[in-house]
């Protein structure tokens, strides 16, 4: 895979992230990251949806975030047809015979500088969510090892 396929970004605050996660289970931390992932891919994947092709409609339902699972960084999210609309790839970097018609770059284009905030947001929403949890399982006599841990206690 090129690296015109992907982008990274980075996070203001993203040392102050990165603590907040490692004092959690490991598991808990991969589940926050992909949920705020998700959460703020939702104006990318409307936007694709919208520029994808429209001879039948089908291409652009077949447009979803997955959640990649092999990967060498804690969480990872594509968003992307799925493997019986493969044309859509020609379709976005062109072939020998037609031009480009890029809808999926358009769309992130258009929404990344969203898409950072609404991640940085939602990562402090889920993760208060996730303590607030953590704290009603303390206060109810049922938190676990991990999460006596997670709390410090």
């Amino acid at each position: 895979m090129s690296k015109d396929n992907y982008f990274d970004f980075e996070v203001e605050g993203g040392k102050e992230l990165d603590k907040v996660l490692k004092s959690l289970p490991q598991a808990a931390a991969k589940q926050q990251l992909k949920a705020s992932l998700r959460m703020a891919a939702k104006p990318v994947l409307r936007a694709a949806r919208a520029r994808a092709p429209r001879d039948t409609g089908a291409a652009a339902k077949s447009i979803k975030v997955r959640v990649m699972t092999r990967t060498n960084v804690p969480a990872a999210i594509s968003i992307g047809p799925d493997l019986d609309h493969w044309y859509l790839q020609m379709i976005e970097f062109g072939t020998s015979t037609t031009a480009a018609n890029p809808f999926l770059r358009q769309a992130w284009n258009s929404n990344r500088v969203a898409f950072v905030k609404t991640f940085g947001q939602n990562m402090w929403f889920v993760l208060e969510r996730f303590s607030n949890r953590l704290l009603k399982q303390a206060y109810a006599g049922k938190l676990s090892n991990a999460g006596r841990k997670a709390l410090g206690i």
